[in-house]
């Protein structure tokens, strides 16, 4: 499906079919679009380049809504015949992408998953240690109501995946909002949130939406309900953006704060957070938890969880291609999906009936995987021995 919608000379939405909703807003709940222009609006600002819109006239990005990829085509509007938009200065088209992964329609039709598929996939999740260890730290954020919490990894290493699993294991406790893109001003962030959440008065001025908001919080709170913002790819957000997320959490009822907000991205969201001086909104996150890469056990258990759960056969990788695997990998499970899916199609190319050493070398070699030193990111994990400390995170006093 594809879908339009009208945005003025400030890229805020004005009018969008009911498809374009549902796109932008994933993965939170679209059954008020009315309330959800303020989150809408943020989700267009992260896909757009306003000044190159406006000194080209069209441009061209690409947007991932769950698992489907969207090409997304922004064109000025000069001539206007539309009288009950008379503001709309842009289209937005949201084009489905045709390309389907080889051999996936397939797979489809017999009732089998992708078990290597590049988007997060909560159902072929592989709790590996880390990602054990880092949920519990997250769930107690929630459960205690500490307010700010900072998830850092490198890309690929499953930050999102882990997000959805956390949040789809929590959904009788906890209300989640889905956050990216910046805001324009606390007012803004407030209604935005407040649109997602389902509370009424979404469509508020921005002057009166914080109060609102922490009103409404606080009554779900004595109800025993929880709410919590995710903004995953943080790193992205500018210092006043970031600050403006965190000061979402400071309202408190007692001891607990009323909404919880996890800010996931790159090990350089770390820096921006630090910032300079006392207003730095690192000063104001309690908990820090960062993601490292699997070791060589836990990459092959990683590659047969995702095969059995996909219905394929264990057999598929012979043990000594599963070892190479976790070397080029360096034990990072984006890397780890892209080998094997390579290493499957081109062992199905010339017939083998299973993916060997072989293989595996020219799959890495055509992905530029090399075996190289690890980063202080990698540190412990790699696809190596065993480590001691999977993960580490910080608790601030």
């Amino acid at each position: 499906m594809n879908g339009i919608i009208l945005l003025d000379a400030a890229l805020r939405p004005l009018a969008g079919d009911p498809e374009s909703v549902r796109i932008l807003a994933y993965p939170n709940p679209a059954d008020r679009p009315e309330a959800l222009d303020a989150l809408i609006g943020d989700r267009i600002l992260s896909i757009l380049d306003a000044e190159q819109l406006a000194a080209e006239g069209s441009t061209v990005a690409q947007l991932q809504s769950g698992k489907r990829r969207y090409l997304c085509r922004a064109f000025q509007l000069a001539t206007r015949w539309a009288q009950g938009v008379p503001d709309a200065s842009v289209a937005l088209l949201l084009e489905r992408g045709l390309a389907a992964a080889p051999g996936g329609r397939d797979r489809r039709a017999r009732g089998l998953a992708d078990p290597f598929g590049f988007a997060p996939d909560p159902a072929l999740y592989c709790l590996t240690r880390a990602h054990r260890d880092v949920l519990a730290a997250l769930r107690t954020v929630l459960r205690e109501g500490r307010g700010a919490a900072a998830l850092l990894g490198q890309a690929g290493m499953g930050k999102t995946t882990l997000l959805a699993f956390l949040a789809g294991s929590l959904r009788r406790q906890c209300d989640f909002v889905h956050l990216s893109g910046p805001s324009r001003g606390s007012g803004q962030l407030a209604r935005a949130v407040m649109g997602a959440l389902g509370i009424e008065g979404g469509d508020c001025a921005a002057a009166d939406a914080p109060g609102r908001l922490e009103r409404e919080l606080v009554r779900r709170a004595l109800a025993g309900r929880r709410a919590a913002v995710i903004v995953d790819n943080a790193q992205e957000l500018d210092g006043d953006a970031l600050g403006r997320l965190v000061a979402l959490a400071e309202p408190a009822l007692g001891r607990q704060r009323l909404l919880t907000v996890i800010l996931a991205g790159r090990p350089g969201l770390a820096d921006r957070l630090a910032g300079r001086g006392e207003e730095a909104p690192g000063r104001r996150i309690g908990v820090y938890c960062r993601l490292t890469p699997m070791d060589a056990a836990e990459t092959r258990g990683y590659v047969l969880h995702r095969l059995r759960l996909s219905g394929c056969a264990p057999g598929a990788f012979t043990p000594a291609a599963l070892d190479l695997v976790a070397l080029y990998s360096r034990g990072i499970p984006l890397s780890v999906n892209m080998l094997c899916r390579h290493s499957l199609s081109l062992a199905a190319s010339i017939g083998l009936p299973a993916v060997d050493e072989r293989i595996v070398e020219d799959s890495a070699y055509d992905l530029v995987l090399r075996s190289q030193a690890l980063s202080p990111w990698d540190e412990g994990g790699g696809g190596g021995r065993s480590r001691a400390k999977p993960h580490l995170y910080v608790v601030k006093s």
